[in-house]
Parts: C-alpha cells; structure tokens; sequence
C-alpha cells in the first residue's frame, strides 16, 4: 500500500532552507533514528528540486511574476506627526488604486498601534460602514 506525507507550514524565509535539507535528507546527523540513510536512493520525489527551496521559490516568482500580482493589500502605518500626536494612514488598494486612504490622529503610540492593527484585522467592516453612511 502506498502512502504520502504532506505537510502545510508557515515559514520564515530563514527557515525555509533548513527545510530543504531535512527533507532531502541532506544533513549529516539525523536526531530520527529510524532514517536510513541507505535507502534514500529510494525516495520518490513528484518534482525533485534543483536548488534550495528559497532559490526554487524565487526563480518561480521571476518566471510567473504576472500572474502572482497582488490585486489587493491591506496596509496600515503610523508615525509621530507636528502636534507630537501619531497619524494613522489606513488603506486598502485595490489594482494599484485606492479603494479606502483614511488618515485619523491618536493621541499615544499605544493607541495608534491598536488602531492600525485593528484595521488589518477589521477593514472589510470598516469600509463597508463607512460607505453605507456615505451613500
């Protein structure tokens, strides 16, 4: 019977190459003891790589670069403004335009961090009731 392991993990990019190489079995001293490293001959592998994983992810990145566009990003910044109060610039673009460019004032860096997080997790919500009041 054949089986497979797949695996679905959030790596940094430092991580990712030390990935390769234990999966790969690439690394010289193995903390499994039930690797055998004399029949790794014998993995199968459905696209066997060429380079590292990040080189391998790079190179997929310049080859396919229209098509991995990102239509549309969330972003939220902060910084210390003349009043010394803190500007908060929420967007959201969309097809390189701006759907929403909203600035708003706090008065601490603690309350200007919550607000651009709070708008990464809640922009959807946000604008949503915004252009409800608009229209």
């Amino acid at each position: 019977m054949s089986y497979a392991i797949v695996r679905n993990e959030k790596l940094t990019r430092a991580e990712v190459n030390g990935k390769c190489t234990h999966n790969d079995r690439k690394a010289k001293c193995h903390t499994n003891k039930d690797i055998d490293s004399t029949k790794t001959h014998l993995n199968y592998y459905i696209k066997k790589n060429n380079y590292t994983y990040t080189k391998e992810f790079d190179e997929f990145l310049k080859e396919k670069h229209y098509e991995l566009k990102n239509e549309m990003s969330v972003k939220a910044d902060y910084f210390e403004n003349s009043n010394m109060e803190y500007s908060v610039r929420c967007q959201v673009i969309e097809q390189g335009l701006p759907l929403i460019d909203l600035t708003v004032t706090a008065p601490t860096e603690s309350e200007a961090a919550t607000i651009a997080n709070n708008w990464q997790k809640r922009n959807q919500e946000i604008y949503a009731s915004v252009m409800a009041k608009l229209l």
